[in-house]
Protein backbone atom coordinates (compact mmCIF):
# COMPACT_ATOMS: atom_id res chain seq x y z
CA UNK A 1 0.00 0.00 0.00
CA UNK A 2 1.24 3.23 -0.91
CA UNK A 3 1.19 6.55 1.56
CA UNK A 4 -1.55 9.00 -0.42
CA UNK A 5 -0.94 12.57 0.60
CA UNK A 6 -4.07 15.29 0.16
CA UNK A 7 -3.00 18.54 -0.27
CA UNK A 8 -5.19 21.80 0.20
CA UNK A 9 -4.53 25.47 -1.44
CA UNK A 10 -4.46 28.46 1.54
CA UNK A 11 -4.78 31.45 0.31
CA UNK A 12 -2.74 33.74 2.74
CA UNK A 13 -1.53 37.11 2.50
CA UNK A 14 2.00 38.06 1.81
CA UNK A 15 3.80 41.62 2.99
CA UNK A 16 5.58 42.36 -0.20
CA UNK A 17 6.99 45.70 0.88
CA UNK A 18 6.50 47.49 4.33
CA UNK A 19 8.58 50.65 4.97
CA UNK A 20 8.83 54.13 5.05
CA UNK A 21 10.34 56.82 2.14
CA UNK A 22 11.48 59.80 2.52
CA UNK A 23 11.17 63.15 -0.14
CA UNK A 24 13.12 66.26 0.53
CA UNK A 25 11.55 69.57 -0.30
CA UNK A 26 13.01 73.05 -1.68
CA UNK A 27 11.95 75.64 -3.22
CA UNK A 28 13.21 79.11 -4.39
CA UNK A 29 10.52 81.11 -4.67
CA UNK A 30 9.75 84.89 -6.04
CA UNK A 31 6.49 86.70 -5.60
CA UNK A 32 4.66 87.67 -8.94
CA UNK A 33 4.05 91.36 -9.67
CA UNK A 34 1.16 91.34 -8.67
CA UNK A 35 1.33 90.64 -5.39
CA UNK A 36 2.82 92.99 -2.37
CA UNK A 37 5.93 92.54 -0.56
CA UNK A 38 6.29 90.55 2.14
CA UNK A 39 5.84 91.99 6.17
CA UNK A 40 5.78 88.78 8.20
CA UNK A 41 4.96 85.01 7.57
CA UNK A 42 2.23 83.68 9.09
CA UNK A 43 2.29 80.36 8.38
CA UNK A 44 3.72 77.83 5.57
CA UNK A 45 2.12 74.64 5.60
CA UNK A 46 3.30 71.64 3.23
CA UNK A 47 0.81 68.90 2.92
CA UNK A 48 1.54 65.58 1.13
CA UNK A 49 -1.13 63.85 -1.16
CA UNK A 50 -0.71 60.74 -3.06
CA UNK A 51 -2.18 61.50 -6.49
CA UNK A 52 -1.51 58.04 -8.20
CA UNK A 53 0.48 54.34 -7.78
CA UNK A 54 0.88 51.20 -10.33
CA UNK A 55 2.64 48.21 -9.89
CA UNK A 56 4.73 46.54 -12.58
CA UNK A 57 6.40 43.61 -12.09
CA UNK A 58 7.98 43.68 -9.08
CA UNK A 59 8.02 47.16 -8.09
CA UNK A 60 5.90 50.06 -7.14
CA UNK A 61 5.84 53.37 -8.34
CA UNK A 62 4.03 56.25 -6.76
CA UNK A 63 3.31 60.25 -7.74
CA UNK A 64 2.70 63.07 -4.64
CA UNK A 65 2.11 65.93 -5.02
CA UNK A 66 3.17 68.78 -1.89
CA UNK A 67 0.93 71.88 -1.89
CA UNK A 68 2.93 74.62 -0.32
CA UNK A 69 0.84 77.10 1.12
CA UNK A 70 2.40 80.76 2.44
CA UNK A 71 0.23 82.91 4.69
CA UNK A 72 1.83 86.48 4.85
CA UNK A 73 1.19 90.12 6.21
CA UNK A 74 1.81 92.69 3.39
CA UNK A 75 4.34 95.54 3.88
CA UNK A 76 2.41 98.68 5.49
CA UNK A 77 -1.23 97.40 5.86
CA UNK A 78 -3.43 94.53 7.20
CA UNK A 79 -3.53 92.65 4.00
CA UNK A 80 -3.64 88.74 4.17
CA UNK A 81 -2.25 87.17 1.43
CA UNK A 82 -1.56 83.56 -0.02
CA UNK A 83 1.08 81.86 -2.06
CA UNK A 84 0.10 78.66 -3.44
CA UNK A 85 2.64 76.41 -4.88
CA UNK A 86 2.88 72.65 -5.70
CA UNK A 87 6.27 70.14 -5.83
CA UNK A 88 6.04 67.16 -7.18
CA UNK A 89 7.68 63.90 -7.46
CA UNK A 90 7.63 60.13 -8.49
CA UNK A 91 9.60 57.46 -6.18
CA UNK A 92 9.61 53.75 -7.28
CA UNK A 93 10.29 51.23 -4.34
CA UNK A 94 11.72 47.36 -4.96
CA UNK A 95 8.71 44.76 -4.01
CA UNK A 96 9.76 41.52 -2.75
CA UNK A 97 8.51 39.87 -5.16
CA UNK A 98 5.67 40.79 -8.43
CA UNK A 99 1.74 40.12 -7.64
CA UNK A 100 -1.07 40.97 -9.21
CA UNK A 101 -3.62 43.45 -8.15
CA UNK A 102 -2.09 44.22 -4.19
CA UNK A 103 -3.17 45.99 -1.69
CA UNK A 104 -1.03 49.30 -1.45
CA UNK A 105 -1.24 51.74 1.46
CA UNK A 106 0.30 54.95 1.63
CA UNK A 107 0.18 56.88 4.11
CA UNK A 108 1.56 60.62 3.56
CA UNK A 109 2.88 62.57 6.15
CA UNK A 110 4.85 66.25 6.75
CA UNK A 111 8.55 65.64 8.54
CA UNK A 112 9.13 69.23 9.12
CA UNK A 113 8.89 72.82 7.35
CA UNK A 114 10.58 75.78 7.48
CA UNK A 115 10.22 79.09 5.41
CA UNK A 116 11.75 81.92 5.95
CA UNK A 117 11.97 85.47 3.44
CA UNK A 118 15.43 86.03 2.15
CA UNK A 119 13.54 89.76 1.06
CA UNK A 120 10.79 91.63 0.73
CA UNK A 121 9.98 89.42 -2.35
CA UNK A 122 11.74 85.83 -2.40
CA UNK A 123 11.00 83.03 -0.23
CA UNK A 124 12.79 80.09 0.29
CA UNK A 125 11.73 77.16 1.70
CA UNK A 126 12.91 73.92 3.03
CA UNK A 127 11.18 70.41 3.98
CA UNK A 128 10.86 66.77 4.48
CA UNK A 129 8.17 64.27 3.55
CA UNK A 130 7.75 60.97 4.38
CA UNK A 131 5.70 57.77 2.69
CA UNK A 132 4.72 54.55 5.18
CA UNK A 133 4.49 52.03 2.50
CA UNK A 134 2.65 49.02 2.69
CA UNK A 135 1.98 46.52 0.07
CA UNK A 136 0.66 42.88 0.19
CA UNK A 137 -0.77 40.44 -1.80
CA UNK A 138 -2.68 36.86 -1.68
CA UNK A 139 -0.08 34.11 -2.73
CA UNK A 140 -1.55 29.98 -2.05
CA UNK A 141 0.53 28.12 0.27
CA UNK A 142 -0.04 23.88 -0.67
CA UNK A 143 0.02 22.26 3.06
CA UNK A 144 -1.21 18.54 3.91
CA UNK A 145 -4.56 18.52 4.63
CA UNK A 146 -4.86 14.40 4.93
CA UNK A 147 -2.44 11.25 4.54
CA UNK A 148 -3.44 7.66 4.87
CA UNK A 149 -1.75 4.52 4.00
CA UNK A 150 1.72 3.02 5.30
CA UNK A 151 0.25 2.97 8.98
CA UNK A 152 0.17 6.77 8.73
CA UNK A 153 -1.51 8.27 11.88
CA UNK A 154 -2.37 12.49 11.30
CA UNK A 155 -3.54 14.66 13.92
CA UNK A 156 -5.82 17.70 12.31
CA UNK A 157 -6.31 20.87 12.91
CA UNK A 158 -9.25 22.77 12.16
CA UNK A 159 -8.65 26.66 11.04
CA UNK A 160 -10.83 29.20 9.97
CA UNK A 161 -9.27 32.54 8.19
CA UNK A 162 -9.68 35.22 5.84
CA UNK A 163 -9.08 33.07 2.55
CA UNK A 164 -11.35 35.16 0.39
CA UNK A 165 -9.95 38.31 0.22
CA UNK A 166 -10.72 40.96 -2.87
CA UNK A 167 -9.83 44.95 -2.76
CA UNK A 168 -9.75 47.67 -5.59
CA UNK A 169 -9.37 50.94 -5.43
CA UNK A 170 -11.38 54.03 -7.49
CA UNK A 171 -10.54 57.41 -7.95
CA UNK A 172 -12.88 60.18 -9.24
CA UNK A 173 -13.84 63.48 -9.43
CA UNK A 174 -16.66 65.39 -8.44
CA UNK A 175 -17.62 68.89 -9.30
CA UNK A 176 -19.95 71.26 -7.92
CA UNK A 177 -21.14 74.45 -7.60
CA UNK A 178 -21.80 75.84 -3.93
CA UNK A 179 -23.67 79.28 -3.88
CA UNK A 180 -22.67 81.83 -0.71
CA UNK A 181 -25.42 82.78 1.75
CA UNK A 182 -27.15 85.84 1.64
CA UNK A 183 -25.26 86.89 5.01
CA UNK A 184 -22.29 86.36 2.92
CA UNK A 185 -20.05 89.05 1.19
CA UNK A 186 -18.90 88.17 -2.49
CA UNK A 187 -15.68 86.60 -2.65
CA UNK A 188 -12.71 87.87 -4.39
CA UNK A 189 -9.62 85.64 -3.07
CA UNK A 190 -9.81 82.33 -1.67
CA UNK A 191 -6.77 82.25 1.02
CA UNK A 192 -7.44 78.61 2.45
CA UNK A 193 -9.17 75.96 2.46
CA UNK A 194 -10.35 72.06 3.20
CA UNK A 195 -11.90 68.59 2.12
CA UNK A 196 -12.37 65.96 3.72
CA UNK A 197 -14.95 62.90 2.65
CA UNK A 198 -17.00 60.85 4.62
CA UNK A 199 -18.90 57.40 4.07
CA UNK A 200 -22.41 57.27 5.33
CA UNK A 201 -23.68 54.27 3.97
CA UNK A 202 -22.90 51.43 1.63
CA UNK A 203 -24.54 48.43 -0.23
CA UNK A 204 -22.95 45.58 -1.77
CA UNK A 205 -24.97 43.86 -4.86
CA UNK A 206 -23.44 41.60 -7.42
CA UNK A 207 -19.82 41.99 -8.48
CA UNK A 208 -20.60 46.31 -6.91
CA UNK A 209 -20.25 48.41 -4.43
CA UNK A 210 -22.85 51.75 -3.97
CA UNK A 211 -21.17 53.99 -2.19
CA UNK A 212 -23.00 57.23 -0.25
CA UNK A 213 -21.42 59.58 1.77
CA UNK A 214 -20.32 63.49 1.58
CA UNK A 215 -17.51 65.72 1.37
CA UNK A 216 -17.14 68.53 3.89
CA UNK A 217 -15.63 71.72 2.54
CA UNK A 218 -14.17 74.81 4.60
CA UNK A 219 -12.22 77.81 3.30
CA UNK A 220 -11.53 81.16 4.43
CA UNK A 221 -11.89 84.08 1.61
CA UNK A 222 -11.27 87.66 1.02
CA UNK A 223 -14.38 89.85 0.29
CA UNK A 224 -12.23 92.80 -1.26
CA UNK A 225 -9.27 92.86 -3.65
CA UNK A 226 -7.57 94.58 -0.57
CA UNK A 227 -7.41 91.48 1.28
CA UNK A 228 -7.48 93.27 5.04
CA UNK A 229 -8.00 91.38 7.81
CA UNK A 230 -11.55 92.42 8.36
CA UNK A 231 -12.70 91.41 5.09
CA UNK A 232 -12.04 88.02 5.59
CA UNK A 233 -14.55 85.77 5.62
CA UNK A 234 -14.91 81.47 6.94
CA UNK A 235 -17.51 79.23 5.31
CA UNK A 236 -17.99 75.83 4.93
CA UNK A 237 -20.62 73.22 2.67
CA UNK A 238 -21.50 69.70 2.34
CA UNK A 239 -21.61 68.09 -0.75
CA UNK A 240 -23.55 64.42 -1.22
CA UNK A 241 -21.87 62.24 -3.44
CA UNK A 242 -22.41 58.66 -4.44
CA UNK A 243 -20.59 56.08 -6.25
CA UNK A 244 -20.56 52.81 -7.85
CA UNK A 245 -17.49 50.67 -7.64
CA UNK A 246 -16.94 47.64 -9.78
CA UNK A 247 -15.35 44.61 -7.04
CA UNK A 248 -15.41 41.15 -8.95
CA UNK A 249 -16.51 38.83 -6.82
CA UNK A 250 -18.17 40.41 -4.10
CA UNK A 251 -21.48 39.51 -3.05
CA UNK A 252 -23.87 39.67 0.24
CA UNK A 253 -21.49 36.67 1.82
CA UNK A 254 -18.62 38.88 2.36
CA UNK A 255 -18.09 41.30 4.91
CA UNK A 256 -16.57 44.68 3.46
CA UNK A 257 -14.61 47.78 4.41
CA UNK A 258 -15.35 50.91 2.48
CA UNK A 259 -13.70 54.03 2.87
CA UNK A 260 -13.01 57.23 0.64
CA UNK A 261 -10.09 59.91 1.19
CA UNK A 262 -9.76 63.17 -0.54
CA UNK A 263 -6.81 62.73 -3.13
CA UNK A 264 -6.40 66.89 -4.29
CA UNK A 265 -9.11 69.61 -4.10
CA UNK A 266 -9.51 72.65 -5.83
CA UNK A 267 -11.36 75.34 -5.16
CA UNK A 268 -12.39 78.85 -8.12
CA UNK A 269 -14.15 81.63 -7.75
CA UNK A 270 -16.96 82.01 -10.54
CA UNK A 271 -19.95 84.80 -10.79
CA UNK A 272 -23.65 84.43 -11.02
CA UNK A 273 -25.62 85.32 -13.19
CA UNK A 274 -26.32 88.95 -11.64
CA UNK A 275 -22.19 89.45 -12.45
CA UNK A 276 -21.34 88.64 -8.60
CA UNK A 277 -18.86 86.60 -7.01
CA UNK A 278 -20.93 83.96 -5.35
CA UNK A 279 -20.17 81.34 -7.21
CA UNK A 280 -17.26 78.71 -5.26
CA UNK A 281 -17.01 75.59 -8.25
CA UNK A 282 -15.40 72.77 -6.48
CA UNK A 283 -13.43 69.97 -8.24
CA UNK A 284 -12.52 67.39 -5.48
CA UNK A 285 -10.76 64.14 -6.35
CA UNK A 286 -11.64 61.03 -4.47
CA UNK A 287 -10.40 58.03 -3.70
CA UNK A 288 -12.81 55.36 -2.91
CA UNK A 289 -11.24 52.24 -1.05
CA UNK A 290 -13.06 48.83 -1.05
CA UNK A 291 -11.50 45.47 0.74
CA UNK A 292 -13.94 42.45 1.37
CA UNK A 293 -13.51 39.24 3.28
CA UNK A 294 -15.45 35.53 3.21
CA UNK A 295 -14.58 33.30 6.04
CA UNK A 296 -12.97 29.76 4.65
CA UNK A 297 -12.55 26.90 6.72
CA UNK A 298 -9.69 24.20 5.98
CA UNK A 299 -8.39 21.22 7.28
CA UNK A 300 -4.82 21.32 8.26
CA UNK A 301 -2.39 18.23 9.39
CA UNK A 302 -0.66 19.47 12.52
CA UNK A 303 1.27 16.28 13.29
CA UNK A 304 2.15 13.04 11.92
CA UNK A 305 3.70 9.60 12.67
CA UNK A 306 3.38 5.70 11.05
CA UNK A 307 2.64 2.80 13.00
CA UNK A 308 4.22 0.79 11.24
CA UNK A 309 7.77 2.58 9.79
CA UNK A 310 9.84 5.44 10.50
CA UNK A 311 8.68 8.81 9.35
CA UNK A 312 9.41 12.46 8.61
CA UNK A 313 7.98 15.36 8.08
CA UNK A 314 8.57 19.07 7.41
CA UNK A 315 6.49 21.97 8.84
CA UNK A 316 5.89 25.76 7.51
CA UNK A 317 4.45 28.64 9.27
CA UNK A 318 1.41 29.60 8.11
CA UNK A 319 0.08 33.23 8.84
CA UNK A 320 -3.64 33.21 8.78
CA UNK A 321 -5.49 36.56 9.20
CA UNK A 322 -9.19 36.48 10.55
CA UNK A 323 -11.59 38.10 9.17
CA UNK A 324 -11.04 41.57 10.44
CA UNK A 325 -12.74 44.17 13.34
CA UNK A 326 -13.68 47.27 11.63
CA UNK A 327 -12.62 50.10 13.62
CA UNK A 328 -14.55 53.54 12.98
CA UNK A 329 -14.54 56.06 16.06
CA UNK A 330 -14.78 59.33 16.56
CA UNK A 331 -13.35 61.19 19.53
CA UNK A 332 -13.02 64.77 20.78
CA UNK A 333 -9.84 66.16 21.49
CA UNK A 334 -9.69 69.86 23.27
CA UNK A 335 -7.35 72.24 22.91
CA UNK A 336 -6.72 75.77 23.75
CA UNK A 337 -4.50 78.81 22.79
CA UNK A 338 -3.69 82.06 23.98
CA UNK A 339 -2.55 85.70 22.96
CA UNK A 340 -0.06 86.79 25.31
CA UNK A 341 0.70 89.92 23.44
CA UNK A 342 -2.75 91.56 23.66
CA UNK A 343 -6.83 90.90 23.42
CA UNK A 344 -7.86 88.94 20.61
CA UNK A 345 -10.90 90.73 19.24
CA UNK A 346 -12.33 88.43 16.63
CA UNK A 347 -11.29 84.74 15.32
CA UNK A 348 -11.10 85.09 11.41
CA UNK A 349 -10.83 81.05 11.05
CA UNK A 350 -9.35 77.82 12.77
CA UNK A 351 -8.45 74.95 11.24
CA UNK A 352 -6.76 71.45 12.54
CA UNK A 353 -4.42 68.45 10.89
CA UNK A 354 -3.73 65.32 12.28
CA UNK A 355 0.30 64.42 12.31
CA UNK A 356 2.44 61.57 13.61
CA UNK A 357 -0.19 58.63 14.18
CA UNK A 358 1.19 55.84 16.23
CA UNK A 359 -0.85 52.87 16.95
CA UNK A 360 0.29 50.38 19.80
CA UNK A 361 -1.82 46.93 22.13
CA UNK A 362 -2.10 48.17 25.51
CA UNK A 363 -3.46 44.64 26.39
CA UNK A 364 -5.06 41.88 24.75
CA UNK A 365 -8.45 43.89 24.67
CA UNK A 366 -7.15 47.29 24.10
CA UNK A 367 -5.37 49.16 21.27
CA UNK A 368 -4.13 52.78 21.75
CA UNK A 369 -4.26 55.64 18.76
CA UNK A 370 -1.80 58.44 19.13
CA UNK A 371 -0.99 61.12 17.39
CA UNK A 372 -0.41 64.80 17.10
CA UNK A 373 -3.60 67.44 16.77
CA UNK A 374 -2.01 70.98 15.20
CA UNK A 375 -4.06 74.01 15.11
CA UNK A 376 -3.67 76.85 13.20
CA UNK A 377 -5.73 80.26 14.33
CA UNK A 378 -5.67 83.37 12.13
CA UNK A 379 -7.63 86.53 14.43
CA UNK A 380 -7.03 90.09 14.47
CA UNK A 381 -6.19 92.26 17.52
CA UNK A 382 -6.39 96.01 17.81
CA UNK A 383 -2.89 95.74 16.09
CA UNK A 384 -3.90 93.77 13.52
CA UNK A 385 -3.76 90.41 12.25
CA UNK A 386 -2.12 87.27 14.59
CA UNK A 387 -1.73 83.90 13.89
CA UNK A 388 -1.48 81.28 16.58
CA UNK A 389 -0.52 77.65 16.82
CA UNK A 390 -0.97 74.85 19.16
CA UNK A 391 0.27 71.27 18.94
CA UNK A 392 -1.48 68.49 21.57
CA UNK A 393 -0.62 64.87 21.78
CA UNK A 394 -3.40 62.94 22.14
CA UNK A 395 -4.14 58.84 22.91
CA UNK A 396 -7.50 57.58 22.49
CA UNK A 397 -7.96 53.98 23.30
CA UNK A 398 -10.09 51.38 21.36
CA UNK A 399 -11.39 48.09 23.04
CA UNK A 400 -11.07 45.32 21.32
CA UNK A 401 -11.70 41.52 21.44
CA UNK A 402 -8.60 38.97 21.19
CA UNK A 403 -5.52 40.90 20.19
CA UNK A 404 -2.19 39.83 19.61
CA UNK A 405 1.49 40.67 19.46
CA UNK A 406 0.80 40.09 15.47
CA UNK A 407 -2.34 41.98 15.00
CA UNK A 408 -2.05 44.34 12.41
CA UNK A 409 -3.96 47.84 12.58
CA UNK A 410 -3.28 50.97 9.90
CA UNK A 411 -5.98 53.37 10.71
CA UNK A 412 -7.07 56.10 8.75
CA UNK A 413 -6.74 59.20 11.39
CA UNK A 414 -7.76 62.51 10.07
CA UNK A 415 -10.23 65.79 11.46
CA UNK A 416 -14.05 65.08 10.65
CA UNK A 417 -14.70 68.56 12.12
CA UNK A 418 -13.52 71.78 14.47
CA UNK A 419 -15.35 74.39 16.18
CA UNK A 420 -14.03 77.24 18.42
CA UNK A 421 -14.99 79.53 20.69
CA UNK A 422 -13.41 82.73 22.70
CA UNK A 423 -13.21 81.83 26.12
CA UNK A 424 -11.46 85.26 27.52
CA UNK A 425 -10.07 87.88 25.90
CA UNK A 426 -6.99 86.48 24.88
CA UNK A 427 -7.87 82.03 24.69
CA UNK A 428 -9.27 80.30 22.03
CA UNK A 429 -10.84 76.94 22.79
CA UNK A 430 -10.97 74.90 19.91
CA UNK A 431 -12.68 71.35 19.91
CA UNK A 432 -12.01 68.92 16.75
CA UNK A 433 -13.48 65.87 15.97
CA UNK A 434 -11.24 63.26 14.87
CA UNK A 435 -11.76 59.97 13.29
CA UNK A 436 -10.46 56.79 13.11
CA UNK A 437 -11.38 54.10 10.25
CA UNK A 438 -9.54 51.13 9.59
CA UNK A 439 -9.30 47.30 9.49
CA UNK A 440 -7.95 45.91 12.52
CA UNK A 441 -6.38 42.35 11.34
CA UNK A 442 -6.31 39.37 14.10
CA UNK A 443 -3.12 37.32 12.97
CA UNK A 444 -2.89 33.86 13.84
CA UNK A 445 0.35 31.69 13.13
CA UNK A 446 0.02 27.95 13.27
CA UNK A 447 2.56 25.04 11.50
CA UNK A 448 1.25 23.12 8.96
CA UNK A 449 2.50 20.33 7.48
CA UNK A 450 3.71 20.19 3.88
CA UNK A 451 5.70 17.10 2.92
CA UNK A 452 5.23 13.69 4.87
CA UNK A 453 8.13 10.83 4.32
CA UNK A 454 8.15 7.16 5.45
CA UNK A 455 10.90 5.09 4.83
CA UNK A 456 9.69 1.53 4.13
CA UNK A 457 13.00 0.03 4.16
CA UNK A 458 13.01 1.04 7.96
CA UNK A 459 9.96 -0.90 9.99
CA UNK A 460 9.05 -0.31 13.46
CA UNK A 461 10.37 -3.12 15.77
CA UNK A 462 7.25 -4.69 17.72
CA UNK A 463 7.29 -6.71 20.97
CA UNK A 464 4.09 -9.06 19.84
CA UNK A 465 4.67 -11.02 23.22
CA UNK A 466 1.48 -8.99 24.32
CA UNK A 467 -1.50 -7.16 22.96
CA UNK A 468 -2.15 -4.31 25.59
CA UNK A 469 -0.08 -2.56 28.18
CA UNK A 470 -1.29 -0.63 31.17
CA UNK A 471 -0.82 3.23 31.67
CA UNK A 472 -1.40 5.40 34.39
CA UNK A 473 -2.56 9.01 32.93
CA UNK A 474 -2.66 12.61 34.44
CA UNK A 475 -5.66 14.72 34.13
CA UNK A 476 -5.21 17.12 31.21
CA UNK A 477 -3.29 14.98 29.32
CA UNK A 478 -3.55 14.12 25.23
CA UNK A 479 -4.70 10.99 23.96
CA UNK A 480 -2.67 11.91 21.05
CA UNK A 481 0.69 12.27 22.66
CA UNK A 482 -0.25 8.61 24.53
CA UNK A 483 -1.01 7.34 20.94
CA UNK A 484 2.10 8.48 19.53
CA UNK A 485 4.55 7.56 22.85
CA UNK A 486 3.30 4.27 22.10
CA UNK A 487 3.10 3.78 18.83
CA UNK A 488 -0.41 2.97 18.39
CA UNK A 489 -3.79 4.89 17.31
CA UNK A 490 -6.06 7.45 18.83
CA UNK A 491 -9.06 5.62 18.08
CA UNK A 492 -7.58 2.07 19.29
CA UNK A 493 -7.36 4.11 22.85
CA UNK A 494 -10.97 5.58 23.00
CA UNK A 495 -12.22 2.32 21.22
CA UNK A 496 -10.84 0.07 24.26
CA UNK A 497 -11.27 2.84 27.04
CA UNK A 498 -14.45 4.21 25.88
CA UNK A 499 -12.89 7.55 25.90
CA UNK A 500 -15.24 10.06 24.54
CA UNK A 501 -12.59 13.06 24.22
CA UNK A 502 -9.60 13.27 23.28
CA UNK A 503 -8.30 15.35 26.01
CA UNK A 504 -8.67 13.51 29.67
CA UNK A 505 -10.34 14.78 32.46
CA UNK A 506 -9.27 12.77 35.15
CA UNK A 507 -6.19 10.68 36.41
CA UNK A 508 -6.39 7.00 35.57
CA UNK A 509 -5.39 3.79 34.26
CA UNK A 510 -5.49 3.42 30.47
CA UNK A 511 -5.23 0.04 28.25
CA UNK A 512 -3.13 0.63 25.64
CA UNK A 513 -3.56 -1.61 22.64
CA UNK A 514 -0.55 -2.39 20.45
CA UNK A 515 -1.28 -1.78 16.63
CA UNK A 516 -0.29 -4.72 14.66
Amino acid sequence: MELKLNREALCLNEVVYDGISEQSVEMDYILPDYYPDIFKILKCQLTPQVISYNTASDKLIYDVVVRIKVLYLAQESNQVKCIEQRYTYSKTLDLKKSCDNPLVTIVPKLDYCNCRAISERRLDIRGAVSCKVKVSCTGEQNIVSDACGLGVQTRKLQLGYAGSKIYTQKQFTIREEIELSDSKPSAFSILRHDAVANVSDFKIISNKIIIKGDAKVTMLYSASDEGDIDTLEATQAQIQLSQIVDLNGVSDEFECFVDMNVVTSDLTIKTDENGDSRIIACEIVICAICVAHKMTNVEVVSDAYSTEYSCRYSTIPLKTEMIPTIIDKTFMVKSSAEHNEGDINAVCDVWCSISNVVTRASSENEIIVSGTLNTCILAKSDEGPIYLEKSDIFDHSIDVDNLSRDSNFLPTVKVVSCSYSLASNNTVEIKAEVGIKGCLYEVKTVDGIDEITVDTNKPKERDLSYALKIYYADEGEGVWDIAKRYNTSVEAIMEENELEGEVLEQRGMLLIPIVG
